[in-house]
């Protein structure tokens, strides 16, 4: 079945890019960078890979959706080149693209490469999108850790009633949409459209179109997360959800955040000493924050690109 979904696709992107190759065009400049309809054609194969329920949607949606995630990147990517060297590897870097092709399911780099080779799509292409996402997150950090605040005597307080309360962990398969809002009059249009795709296409198909995480590549999916690793504004969301069921949006730093309850289950609690289970979750209060502050932070960048349609 995989092998019929892949020709599939493989089929819909060469013939899509032969015709691409008979008139190739400029589509839009960012930053007086050029981004032709071939580059929006590999990005739509590089999403695909990443999360194949793309292939359910209209063609011109996911050309679309292609363009908006190209532009993401090349904003970010001119946002780099005034601070990192971008040619620069790492043992770090080295990890992350390990961490990804596992996301992905692949046991290894050469399983991720011969997957890819499905979508026409270079390791070296793909290396490249995690790189810059990768140098992004540097960025980010180097810039706001200092401004990121941490109640580590609230955490501890939370562990511990955590571990008096209850011998056993409920734990959520949990799918995000993150998104932003020009200002409050526009909240209820984006919101309204939000829904209305969730309705029309399901939630994944739908984080790739609106959502700003840098989840959205994977159809915003989170994984699981503990019940005691979530604050308390988040709880009482999903505390109202059954599986399947989509949450009101929460606002956060930056934007909203939608969640999708995929799956949830309980299951008996890791042994742990509180300095580990601490650790543990000033990484995610910290992560969480940083991830407010790239989205904060990118949206002040794209205002300050120039952007241009040629058509």
């Amino acid at each position: 079945m995989k092998r019929i979904i892949f020709l599939v696709l493989v089929i819909f992107f060469k013939n899509t890019l032969l015709f691409a190759q008979e008139k190739i065009f400029i589509s839009v400049f960012v930053n007086n960078q050029a981004i032709t309809n071939v580059d929006i054609i590999n990005e739509a194969k590089y999403l695909t890979a990443l999360n194949p329920k793309i292939k359910d949607l209209d063609k011109k949606k996911i050309l679309k959706i292609a363009e908006e995630s190209i532009i993401r990147e090349k904003i970010k990517e001119d946002e780099l080149s005034k601070f990192i060297n971008l040619e620069e590897s790492s043992d770090l870097l080295n990890n992350i693209i390990n961490d990804f092709y596992k996301r992905l399911q692949f046991n290894n780099l050469q399983d991720f490469e011969n997957y890819l080779k499905n979508f026409d799509l270079s390791l070296n292409e793909v290396i490249k999108k995690i790189k810059i996402e990768a140098k992004w997150n540097e960025l980010i950090f180097a810039k706001y850790n200092n401004q990121v605040e941490i109640d580590i005597e609230k955490l501890k307080k939370k562990i511990i009633e955590k571990n008096i309360s209850d011998d056993e962990n409920e734990i959520y398969f949990l799918n995000e949409i993150v998104f932003t809002v020009e200002s409050k009059s526009t909240f209820k249009e984006t919101y309204t459209k939000i829904i209305e795709s969730i309705n029309e296409i399901g939630f994944k198909n739908t984080a790739n179109v609106y959502s700003v995480s840098d989840s959205a590549r994977f159809g915003g999916e989170i994984g699981w997360v503990g019940k005691n690793k979530l604050n308390n504004r988040i709880l009482e969301k999903l505390n109202t959800l059954k599986i399947g069921d989509v949450s009101k949006p929460i606002q956060v730093p930056g934007g909203y955040i939608i969640l999708e309850m995929q799956d949830k289950k309980r299951e008996k609690k890791k042994e742990k000493d509180l300095d580990q289970e601490l650790n543990e979750l000033i990484m995610i209060e910290k992560n969480k924050k940083l991830n407010e502050f790239s989205i904060i932070h990118f949206n002040k960048t794209k205002v300050n690109s120039t952007i241009v349609y040629e058509n």
